[in-house]
Parts: C-alpha cells; sequence; structure tokens
C-alpha cells in the first residue's frame, strides 16, 4: 500500500498526530564492526550520511506531523531542546 491508496481524509488525520522519533546515539564511536575496512573518520562519516538519508525520508513523508531526533551525543545539554523537523 502507498501514500495514493489512503484515503485523503486519512492521510490528514495520520499526518495531524504521528510524529516519527529518530533515536541517535552520536556518530563517535559508531560502526565499530566496520574497523577493519574504514577509520574512525570514515566510519562517523558513514553514520552521519545514514542520519542524513532517514531523515529525508521522514521529512518526506506525507503520513507525518514532523520528525524528532533524539540523542545524548556528547555536546547536547540537558536544557536543549529536541529537534523538531
Amino acid at each position: 500500500m502507498s501514500e495514493a491508496d489512503i484515503p485523503r481524509s486519512s492521510q490528514s488525520e495520520r499526518r495531524a498526530g504521528i510524529w516519527a522519533l529518530l533515536p541517535f546515539k552520536g556518530a563517535a564511536g559508531a560502526k565499530k564492526r566496520l574497523a577493519p575496512a574504514l577509520d574512525p573518520t570514515e566510519r562517523e562519516g558513514l553514520v552521519l550520511a545514514m542520519v542524513r538519508d532517514v531523515l529525508d525520508a521522514l521529512v518526506g513523508s506525507r503520513l507525518l506531523a514532523g520528525t524528532v531526533i533524539v540523542s545524548r551525543a556528547p555536546g547536547g545539554r540537558p536544557q536543549t531542546p529536541p529537534i523538531l523537523v
């Protein structure tokens, strides 16, 4: 089933209340199993590219009201509000 198959009224109902939460642990130290093939900088770049791809797909969906990235990545502060897209 694609978005085109969903009745318009259902699409607007879904957009009104469904949010995506994108958990992100951070790029530092990620994808350790790829260490034999990629250095730490390359692994961090891969993780960030993957997160961008997922975020692009979520933001492009007409079925979501929005997207929130949830992270405890270094550099974040507890008082920092969530990123709403």
